[in-house]
């Protein structure tokens, strides 16, 4: 009896030992470890102050207040950030007796706290309400190509914030571009708010079948920063040419695909716009898939035969049906074909249209009949009917530029 009351009491029993142990050498060693933890704090403290010293000359160029108040403001912070450390000082590594801090001091220490929470709190309420303005535009183009020119060009000596704007296809034929400007910004109230939006500057311009976009909206002078915000759409028509002055990268946005700018660098790429995509267009591609295209051929893939979110796409593609656990089981009779088709997406081999024949004879052999075409079959004809046109890319010519203004013509305060 004695030998099982140990046996159930020796956990217990070790753990007090092991909690004694550690708590004598701990008592035994605890001005090293202060002085370590000490040292990391100041570390730490020192690194917050000149991180917000830096953010401080960000706060000062944001526009927020007018510039002599962002100064009076900027000023109280870096009062703050000395006060703090002079007191973590004071009390840790000053030797006793220490002075004891006037009361006028202390008190004199609130007016820059004061002025900082006064600050976010009028903040706060001067962008309390949300506004957002819609402006549509149409142009009429001719047969030619579309030239889409992206102007990257700093503005200088004023505010600035780049412009997130994607490219689609219409969904309708025709040679008409639309250009959709979504204005948003904020203010104390609605009335407020629309005027902080007809405080911003937006270029564009459209000339000769060449749209020209500034990537940068500005502020007008004298008018401060209300969290304005600037999203620029352009809709493309059906089966048209369209040749972008940088790179499109494509993103999927819930149930359609969109485009962006990637990279700085100029590099004119031509693309061409059937459904609701846009195709590379040229002699580089009338062989191969471009990487949007692989893309959205990898999305409809994952889509048709595995169970997961788009975000697991990659991992499926790389790892063979029969070991991954999100493999739709209602295609395990034709597990083998589909990993075929798997083998073609690999990220490490050129996907070359060839390949797309050979992967559309894959998918018609299915032992699975759909009513209605998949749509990663759908897709797979429609990059063959695409590439199988003359890919040559036309030349880009110059033209002027013709400035348009917006939105000052054009937004209403009702």
């Amino acid at each position: 009896m004695a030998r099982l009351q140990r046996l159930v009491f020796l956990p217990v029993s070790m753990t007090g030992t092991l909690i004694s142990v550690f708590a004598n050498h701990f008592k035994n060693r605890r001005k090293g470890y202060l002085l370590i933890i000490k040292n990391v704090i100041a570390i730490a403290l020192i690194f917050v102050a000149v991180l917000l010293s830096a953010l401080l000359n960000e706060f000062n160029q944001s526009r927020l207040f007018v510039w002599p108040v962002s100064w009076l403001i900027s000023a109280a912070a870096m009062c703050l950030i000395v006060l703090a450390l002079a007191f973590y000082v004071r009390e840790y590594y000053r030797s006793r007796p220490v002075l004891k801090v006037r009361s006028q001091l202390k008190f004199a220490a609130l007016v820059p706290l004061f002025i900082v929470v006064a600050a976010v709190g009028y903040i706060i309420w001067a962008t309390a309400e949300h506004e957002d303005v819609s402006i549509e535009k149409r142009f009429s183009l001719n047969d030619a190509p579309l030239n889409i020119e992206l102007d990257d060009t700093h503005p200088q000596d004023q505010f600035v914030n780049h412009i997130r704007y994607n490219i689609i296809t219409s969904a309708s034929a025709g040679n008409e571009l639309v250009l959709h400007l979504e204005y948003s910004g904020e203010g104390r109230n609605s009335e407020v708010a629309k005027q902080n939006i007809r405080a911003m500057d937006y270029y564009y311009s459209v000339k000769d079948n060449t749209l020209y976009l500034n990537e940068y909206w500005t502020l007008k002078e004298g008018t401060l920063n209300r969290e304005q915000y600037l999203g620029v759409v352009v809709e493309v028509p059906q089966n048209f040419e369209v040749i972008s002055s940088r790179p499109l990268l494509v993103n999927r946005n819930t149930q359609s695909y969109q485009y962006e700018s990637s990279g700085r660098e100029a590099e004119h790429t031509a693309y061409f716009s059937n459904g609701q995509y846009l195709y590379n267009y040229g002699d580089e591609f009338a062989d191969k898939l471009s990487r949007n295209e692989r893309t959205i051929l990898n999305h409809k893939f994952c889509e048709e035969y595995f169970i997961s979110e788009s975000w697991g796409c990659d991992s499926n593609i790389q790892k063979a049906a029969s070991d991954n656990y999100r493999f739709d089981q209602a295609f395990s009779q034709d597990i083998e074909s589909i990993d075929k088709i798997r083998e073609y997406l690999l990220p490490d081999r050129t996907l070359f249209v060839s390949n797309l024949v050979d992967m559309n004879d894959l998918v018609a052999s299915l032992s699975i009949e759909y009513p209605v075409m998949s749509e990663f079959q759908a897709y797979i004809e429609q990059v063959l009917r695409i590439k199988s046109m003359k890919n040559k890319t036309p030349e880009i010519e110059a033209t002027e530029v013709e400035t348009t203004q917006e939105p000052e013509a054009t937004l209403s305060p009702d």
